[in-house]
Formats: structure tokens, C-alpha cells, sequence
């Protein structure tokens, strides 16, 4: 296995997903794969199904942590070879595993944090991902404070980056601040990310 560093891990049925990353050097290199943990037994896989999201890091993963949903996960984002910032959604299908794109138009983001919020939190019952923070380029410092939503029933994105037309992101407006590296977990009591 390679040392690799700008990766997710999700949970879905008793395995942990780890998909692609990079290994730092003068030139990074970046991966393809996906190794799974299975927890009983602690015994590693690697899952080179193919027509995924590539070589990629910095990526932002999320898994229905209510388990409404076992089917799989999804991926957007992150940092292809030679430094493109994706704009891809997609969804891994553990039984058969597959991909498939779910989205070619989001939000361009590396290093950000994304969230599944099942569809009963919501009066329409529409389970959707919610993304935070991030940064927009390759070379970007700092990072965003912008909030995008994925309705996973609509297939459309929206974004939170002018909230009431004060310029001012809602994110920002509560001190929460500019994010990036970082991840993001719903919590099904609290009903909060």
C-alpha cells in the first residue's frame, strides 16, 4: 500500500472506503483506487472498479450516517493530476460496485467538506449533500465560507454565497469562517452538521 495524504474515509455496512489521494514528492503522484477495511476481521481490499472520478485528492466524501441509505457514498470535487479542480459528483455503488456521475456542473472545490442530510429532515422529504469551505483553484490559500446544497431527487445545486442579498454568506454571518481540509458529519439526534 502507498503512503498516500489528502484522502476521505466513509462508513457504509461495516466497511470503511478510502478512494484515490496522493503521495507528496517534487512531483505528486495520485491514485485510482479504492482500499476498503472491512471491520470484522480488520482485513484490506483494493476496489480498482473503473470509470470513477479518476486520479484525485482533496476530494469531499459523505455516506448516510442514518443508514436510510446503504447503497453507497458520494464523492465531489477535488484535485486531478496536473492540478484541475474537479466539478464532478459521484456516487459509488457498493452491490454491484460501480460508479456513476451524478453531476457535471457543481461547485469547483478542493479540500472541502461535504455532508448527507436524509430527505426527512426536509418538509419535500428530498435527501440532499451539503458542502462547506474548500478552496476554488490549486493554488488557493485560505479557503471559502460559502455553503452549497445538492438535492440528490432534483439533481440541482444550489449555493448560499449571498444570503438575502446582503453579499454576506450565512456561514459568515454566524463567525463560522473561511474552512478548508477539513470534513463535515451530520449528526441524526441533533439533526445538525
Amino acid at each position: 500500500s502507498q503512503l498516500r495524504s489528502d484522502w476521505k474515509a466513509v462508513y457504509v455496512n461495516e466497511r470503511i472506503y478510502c478512494y484515490g489521494g496522493r503521495q507528496q514528492q517534487a512531483t505528486a503522484t495520485y491514485y485510482a483506487t479504492m482500499q476498503i477495511l472491512t471491520i470484522s476481521g480488520l482485513s484490506w481490499a483494493i476496489d480498482s472498479t473503473g470509470s470513477g472520478p479518476g486520479a484525485i485528492a482533496a476530494y469531499a466524501a459523505a455516506a448516510d450516517t442514518t443508514n436510510a441509505d446503504t447503497s453507497g457514498f458520494w464523492l465531489h470535487g477535488g484535485l486531478a493530476t496536473g492540478s484541475a479542480v474537479s466539478t464532478n459528483l459521484f456516487k459509488y455503488t457498493i452491490s454491484p460496485a460501480a460508479w456513476a456521475t451524478t453531476s457535471t456542473g457543481g461547485p469547483t472545490l478542493n479540500g472541502h467538506g461535504m455532508a448527507y442530510v436524509p430527505g426527512s429532515v426536509f418538509d419535500d422529504s428530498r435527501p440532499r449533500l451539503f458542502i462547506f469551505g474548500g478552496t476554488t483553484t490549486a493554488a488557493s490559500a485560505g479557503g471559502t465560507d460559502i455553503v452549497y446544497c445538492y438535492d440528490l431527487t432534483g439533481n440541482s445545486w444550489t449555493n448560499d454565497s449571498a444570503s438575502e442579498g446582503t453579499g454576506v454568506s450565512s456561514a459568515e454571518a454566524m463567525g463560522v469562517g473561511r474552512r478548508r481540509r477539513h470534513g463535515w458529519v451530520y449528526n441524526a439526534t441533533s439533526q445538525k452538521i
